[in-house]
């Protein structure tokens, strides 16, 4: 069958049919490529953004734990250590008292740690001054102060031994104080 059409027109519209059809699927694929890359751009950008808010809300989870635990150490030292002053250096159970307070001191110096690992700087310096305003409360309530004479033997001898004064009542506010700056100061950093 002839249609009157030369044979080379056929040739010439079967090639740019041909490299229409592979033209369109090139730009097909393209499309399906950016399409998809896109996509897993977006799909990557979701997943570090959803790390970043676990990993902020795991190292609040720690510092608010972190926080607590001071802050408990810091009241428990406070009672203790005023226990100690109410019951006085001549009370019977004054010794014991003492090295109760001592030992839960020591808890505030672990839990300070911890703090100023987990910080913020502003944090752990608020911290810092809430553990020395301890230490010296009770260095100023643990701490009998003994007057001495030396004879003409040589030989030392107490003349009074007079537990604390005054002062430990200031520093006993003091610490009190110290204890209230870092709550708020926690608490601000744990609202940034």
């Amino acid at each position: 069958m002839k249609s009157g059409v030369p044979p080379w027109v056929l040739i010439v519209v079967a090639a740019i049919t041909a490299l229409a059809t592979l033209l369109a699927a090139a730009i097909s694929g393209l499309i399906a490529y950016r399409t998809s890359r896109r996509s897993m751009d977006h799909a990557a950008e979701m997943a570090r953004l959803d790390r970043e808010a676990e990993k902020a809300t795991q190292q609040r989870s720690a510092r608010r734990d972190a926080y607590a635990a001071y802050v408990t150490a810091g009241m428990t030292a406070l009672r203790d250590i005023s226990a100690a002053r109410q019951a006085g250096w001549t009370s019977p159970s004054w010794q014991q008292l003492r090295e109760q307070a001592v030992a839960s001191s020591h808890s505030v110096v672990i839990a300070f740690g911890v703090v100023e690992v987990e910080g913020p700087p502003r944090v752990a310096d608020s911290a810092k001054g809430m553990y020395q305003a301890i230490n010296d409360y009770r260095r100023q309530v643990v701490t009998l102060i003994r007057d001495r004479e030396t004879s003409a033997d040589g030989t030392e001898e107490v003349i009074t031994v007079s537990g604390p004064g005054e002062e430990a009542d200031i520093s006993g506010r003091a610490a009190l104080k110290a204890l209230r700056l870092f709550v708020a100061t926690a608490r601000e950093a744990l609202t940034d």
